[in-house]
């Protein structure tokens, strides 16, 4: 990844508008094979996923890229395959899915704040590696980029802050999320 801190911002844009002509050609190739694209961004909240995202999506056709991004699941989605939410979302022929957290939500987030029992986790851990096998097999090619995108400390304690602050994010946490993350991100 891009650490800003290594970086002046001039050299910053400049390495970035390479990345995106290298991502546009990519999307040009895909299209025109009809293979399909699915990236899945992981990290936890204030992670700086969301900017990267953002970088990926800004330069590509919002007809070819969309981004997902489940909420917690609904009380009809909970009786369903756990897969079952996110297979409508896969990409066509020629597009690209950026996934904001993928289905691994389950043996994290998920298995952590109590929204899955430990038999969901382990029927999980069981399930997943055949489930990406079949979308390999299908021909889906898919990509984890890793983790490097640089966030200020006090920036992403700040964005903890206004996220805790926020109505819609109360109900889907445990009470003392903004915490637990703080304490985390200070060392």
């Amino acid at each position: 990844g891009i650490a800003m801190s290594r970086y002046k911002r001039k050299q910053y844009e400049e390495e970035l508008e390479k990345l995106q002509i290298e991502l546009n050609a990519t999307a040009r190739w895909l299209q025109h094979t009809g293979k399909r694209l699915l990236v899945l961004f992981e990290g936890r909240d204030t992670a700086g996923k969301g900017g990267a995202i953002n970088a990926v999506a800004s330069s590509l056709n919002p007809r070819q890229c969309r981004t997902v991004a489940l909420a917690k699941p609904s009380e009809r989605e909970a009786g369903q395959w756990y897969f079952q939410r996110y297979v409508p979302h896969l990409p066509s022929a020629g597009e690209i899915v950026l996934f904001d957290r993928s289905w691994y939500n389950r043996a994290g987030v998920e298995k952590v704040m109590g929204f899955a029992s430990p038999a969901q986790v382990t029927a999980f851990l069981k399930q997943a590696p055949v489930f990406e096998q079949q979308l390999v097999d299908d021909g889906f090619l898919h990509a984890r980029p890793r983790s490097g995108i640089f966030v200020a400390p006090g920036a992403r304690i700040a964005a903890v802050d206004e996220s805790a602050a926020a109505p819609s994010g109360a109900g889907a946490r445990a009470p003392d999320w903004p915490q637990r993350i703080r304490r985390s991100l200070q060392g």
